[in-house]
């Protein structure tokens, strides 16, 4: 019997000056059976992948969609950019979308107040 990956060293267990190595795993062994099977931490993932259902996929967020799009098409104007520059330039042009996008929705918002204000009635 071998240690698994994530497995801890059982305090509870005490051994004496010159046992041997093989002696300490069976002692683990036996303690890991008193306890239970698996660690509480591992026992909820085992469960979800036990059950058979296979764990539904996120949709892509708008930001992922944009970025991909993106990334392409900077990609495609110019063929020698390096990945990490497309990211760079993509990421900033999000950013520059997200601040017209407000800019423009609050400019509207304004303009639907002034019509309003005005008597006109709004689209």
């Amino acid at each position: 019997m071998e240690l698994e990956a994530g497995d801890q060293l059982d305090t509870s267990v005490v051994l004496a000056p010159g046992t041997k190595r093989s002696s300490y795993l069976a002692a683990m062994e036996e303690a890991k059976k008193a306890r239970g099977s698996g660690s509480a931490s591992s026992g909820k993932r085992k469960a979800a992948a036990e059950n058979g259902a296979p764990k539904a996929a996120r949709a892509p967020s708008a930001f992922h969609l944009f970025m991909k799009a993106e990334v392409a098409r900077l990609k495609a104007e110019r063929p020698g950019l390096v990945h990490i520059e497309a990211l760079k330039q993509a990421g900033s042009n999000w950013k520059k979308s997200l601040a017209q996008d407000g800019a423009s929705s609050s400019a509207v918002g304004a303009q639907d107040g002034a019509s309003a204000a005005a008597g006109g009635s709004a689209p």
